[in-house]
């Protein structure tokens, strides 16, 4: 494996792999002013949703406390007070099913509530931004680069994307998940289509 990063390194860095070096460059700049606009403005304008689904995961792996329960639901109102945000009635009856709970755990490892759910807003945005490319994969359009920037921007007013950064639910993994079903089922790709919707 070792051998083989190597040969991608070496390959990024000779003159046919020039290309690719400077997609990775532009990639990695548009990722980190994502992360810096996200971190410094758009976490200011989310909703609590992903706070109480952080607090909820932290009790349940962490602490063993399970959130269905009127102990759970004691505490993250206990959280919401202590740290001068709403746990409106619809949140603290919890509407979301356990699963949910194991995506949200990975951003419970990071103390730093701010810094955790700008990766999640990030994470959204990305698997948005993927949607897209195969949405417009599985229709077969082949526009131009111009295009595929206007149709990213357009798209990105779309509800189902101001949605999940607004309120940082869980349905842009599950567009994803959804929009890869159809991708990889239309290229006779079943296992990889059935793990998907698994």
């Amino acid at each position: 494996m070792l051998k083989d990063l190597g040969r991608i390194f070496f390959f990024i860095k000779s003159n046919d792999g020039k290309r690719y070096r400077n997609l990775l460059l532009i990639v990695a700049t548009i990722l980190v002013l994502l992360i810096l606009l996200n971190r410094f403005y758009l976490i200011k304008n989310v909703n609590d949703d992903f706070k109480i689904a952080y607090n909820q995961s932290k009790l349940l792996f962490k602490n063993g406390l399970s959130p269905y329960e009127s102990e759970g639901m004691g505490r993250i109102n206990q959280i919401a007070l202590e740290e001068g945000w709403s746990a409106t009635s619809d949140n603290k009856n919890l509407g979301n099913p356990i699963f949910q709970y194991f995506f949200f755990y990975p951003f419970t490892i990071i103390n730093n509530y701010e810094w955790s759910q700008t990766i999640f807003i990030t994470i959204n945005q990305i698997f948005i931004f993927i949607s897209t490319k195969l949405l417009l994969d599985f229709m077969k359009w082949n526009p131009s680069e111009k295009e595929i920037i206007i149709t990213l921007i357009i798209s990105s007013f779309a509800f189902f994307v101001i949605s999940p950064m607004m309120s940082s639910n869980v349905s842009a993994l599950q567009l994803v998940l959804c929009v890869g079903v159809l991708y990889f089922s239309e290229r006779n790709k079943y296992v990889l289509s059935g793990f998907l919707l698994a």
